[in-house]
């Protein structure tokens, strides 16, 4: 019995033995791209703090490692002379570190919203409560526009935007066909956007869901679907402004978590203000 039992305490060394034989193989050594005073630079460090690794050139890399090299022959001079004892300098290292430290916390607490996120009733809604944010400073078409190479082409498009698949299943089977130079489905124009002045002229008299009749210009036969017209002071069409509206939900809805947080630690921790001012930290969430 005793036997096996240590024979089955050597095999347990000797696997053991085994693992750290393998595992300690020497590391890959790496070349030094700048050294000061003992103190190295090697790519991989360059590669371990860059944003975009894998885009990185030997132009970058050799002005990282200038950089580096300057960076370092200041700091150990600093050393030398005992800077980094200094009261100034470990205030303002507490400082950044408190700054970091909050950074992460918000990071990981207050959940950041995308903008493709915000509800569209929400984007809605402030659209409706702002629209005078969104008036268009001078007269503005609302249009769909299609270009072709030849007349035939384009009146033959005009006549399938006219039927019962419209605009957008037009421009479809054009491409398709490959007549047809460029398309927009959707676009806003004022007179000094849409030229030449034939164009403005024809689209400004035009009714809602008309569609032209071709026009030649210089890049190509036109055609245009009138979707609708602004003057000056009206607002533009929500799909043209709801981007920027979303941005500014996201930022919004930021706050209020921010907001909602910092009242919650406030509850959460023994707060004492000692002056007749009134305590900032409670108009937080208000």
């Amino acid at each position: 019995m005793m036997k096996l039992v240590l024979g089955a305490r050597l095999a347990a060394i000797a696997g053991v033995c085994m693992v750290f034989l393998s595992c300690g193989k020497p590391p890959v050594p790496t070349q030094d791209l700048a050294r000061v005073n003992g103190r190295s630079l090697t790519k991989e460090m360059i590669v371990a703090r860059a944003d975009a690794p894998q885009q990185l050139t030997d132009a970058q890399i050799k002005m990282y490692a200038n950089r580096w090299v300057i960076s370092e022959i200041l700091y150990q001079e600093a050393i030398r002379q005992k800077l980094d004892q200094s009261e100034a300098v470990k205030r303002n290292l507490e400082d950044a570190q408190k700054q970091l430290t909050v950074a992460a916390l918000l990071e990981k607490e207050i959940i950041s919203v995308p903008p493709g996120a915000v509800a569209a009733g929400k984007v809605q809604a402030y659209y409706d409560s702002h629209a005078d944010e969104f008036a268009v400073r001078e007269q503005t078409v609302w249009i769909g526009t299609a270009i072709f190479r030849d007349r035939r082409s384009a009146e033959h498009f005009r006549d399938a935007a006219l039927g019962s698949e419209g605009w957008s299943a037009a421009v479809t089977a054009a491409r398709a066909s490959n007549v047809i130079v460029d398309a927009a489905d959707s676009v806003l124009r004022t007179q000094s956007t849409l030229y030449p002045n034939e164009l403005w002229r024809l689209a400004s008299a035009m009714r809602t869901n008309d569609v032209s009749f071709p026009v030649k210009t210089s890049a190509g036969f036109f055609v245009m679907n009138l979707l609708g017209s602004m003057k000056r002071g009206e607002a533009a069409p929500l799909r043209f402004v709801e981007e920027k509206i979303r941005e500014r939900l996201s930022v919004e809805l930021r706050q209020q978590m921010y907001s909602e947080y910092i009242e919650m630690l406030r509850k959460k921790n023994n707060v004492q203000l000692f002056y007749a001012d009134k305590d900032t930290l409670a108009s937080v969430g208000e």
